[in-house]
C-alpha cells in the first residue's frame, strides 16, 4: 500500500509540474518543436532546470544509499556478534551452536558474509563519490 501511495504522489507531482510549466498545452509544445519556423525556446529552460533538480536529488539519494548500506552491514556484523554471545550463554539451545550444519552455524556465517560485503560496497561507493567530487589535479598537456 505505501508503494501505491508513493506512486500516486509522484504522478500527481509530475502532472502538476507539467501543468504549471504549460507542457500540456499543445500549441506551446508545437511551437517548441518547430525549430525552422516560429521557435519558442521557453520549454528548454524548464527542461534545463528540471535536469538540475534531478541531478541534485540523485546526489542526495546516492549519499543516503551509502549510509543505508553501511548501516545494514553493521547490523549484520552485530547479528554475528550476538550469535557468538548466544552460543557462549547457551541461549536457544535448539539452534545447535557450534555444531557443523546447524542453523546457528549458518546464521553466523551468512550474517558475517553479508555484513562484510555490505560494508565493502558502502566503502567503495563512498570512495568513488569522494573521487568524483575532487577537481582534477592533472596539468594540461601544452
Amino acid at each position: 500500500m505505501p508503494a501505491i501511495l508513493a506512486a500516486l504522489a509522484s504522478g500527481l507531482l509530475f502532472g502538476l509540474g507539467l501543468t504549471v510549466s504549460q507542457m500540456i498545452n499543445p500549441a506551446k509544445v508545437i511551437a517548441f518543436l518547430d525549430i525552422l519556423g516560429d521557435w519558442d525556446p521557453s520549454l528548454s529552460t524548464r527542461a534545463i532546470s528540471s535536469k538540475a533538480i534531478c541531478g541534485s536529488a540523485r546526489k542526495a539519494s546516492t549519499v543516503m544509499m551509502v549510509t543505508m548500506l553501511g548501516l545494514a552491514g553493521c547490523g549484520c556484523l552485530v547479528l554475528m556478534l550476538l550469535t557468538h554471545v548466544a552460543e557462549r550463554l547457551h541461549v536457544l539451545p535448539g539452534m545447535g551452536w557450534g555444531m557443523p550444519n546447524s542453523p546457528g552455524h549458518y546464521l553466523d556465517l551468512v550474517s558475517a558474509i553479508l555484513g562484510f560485503v555490505l560494508l565493502a560496497a558502502a566503502c567503495i561507493v563512498r570512495y568513488r563519490l569522494k573521487r568524483s567530487r575532487k577537481p582534477s589535479t592533472k596539468s594540461p598537456n601544452v
